[in-house]
């Protein structure tokens, strides 16, 4: 018989999974004007984004603990390490060229003119100084805590439904990433929503946490190191 409550908190972090989600989606769909001013100044940004982030990091290990697990139970290793980000690199930098080379044409094509566009983030890069803000963003933000609470919620309802859950995480999850970068436009926030399933296909290859994080944080480093060279 299954241990009652293990079971439950098996439960309980399904139900957290879901309402992370859920507020990632309603800040964009919702508060648009509350996302637009913080987007409006880094050091604002990225108060925010370190907070939001602080908080998933402790809700995920929390739960974790509650469920008798470790992060090696996510994925986390430090087996190949170096095989891991080297890979993850290599991920990072082929995601990034087919999504600037093919993805994002595409969508452009698709969507009619009369899309939605996002704020405009240029102003935001305008000080060469700033990028170690950027740095830390990539890295902790967009790498750890992204692809960790990917991998959580993955396992949680995979854990519970089989691998009708893992589906339902991958597409559920990966919709309310792309909903959550709606302040950036709709191009954007379909092209984050399609690299969300590039991000798990990254993880389920090997079940390595450390692939996708790595992958994620690359993507976005070079993103910024484009961004500042251009404006």
């Amino acid at each position: 018989m299954q241990h009652e409550p293990a079971h439950r908190t098996r439960y309980l972090s399904a139900i957290v999974v879901l309402l992370l989600w859920a507020h990632s989606a309603w800040l964009s769909l919702a508060s648009p004007g509350l996302v637009e001013s913080i987007a409006t100044s880094l050091p604002r940004l990225a108060l925010y984004a370190t907070g939001l982030g602080a908080v998933t990091a402790l809700l995920v290990t929390g739960l974790l603990r509650l469920n008798g697990e470790t992060l090696r139970d996510l994925g986390f290793t430090s087996r190949m390490l170096g095989r891991q980000l080297a890979i993850g690199t290599l991920f990072g930098f082929v995601l990034f060229l087919a999504h600037q080379l093919a993805i994002s044409p595409l969508i452009d094509a698709l969507l009619p003119a009369s899309a939605p566009q996002g704020v405009n983030l240029a102003p935001l890069f305008g000080n060469v100084y700033q990028a170690p803000i950027w740095i830390f963003l990539a890295v902790f933000k967009g790498g750890f805590v992204e692809e960790g609470m990917r991998v959580f919620g993955l396992t949680r309802f995979e854990r519970i439904l089989g691998k009708p859950g893992l589906v339902f995480a991958a597409l559920v999850g990966s919709a309310a990433f792309g909903a959550g970068h709606l302040y950036q436009g709709l191009d954007s926030a379909i092209g984050t929503g399609i690299q969300g399933l590039l991000f798990v296909a990254i993880y389920l290859r090997k079940r390595r946490t450390l692939e996708a994080v790595t992958a994620h944080a690359v993507y976005d480093l070079i993103g910024i190191t484009l961004a500042y060279a251009i404006l």
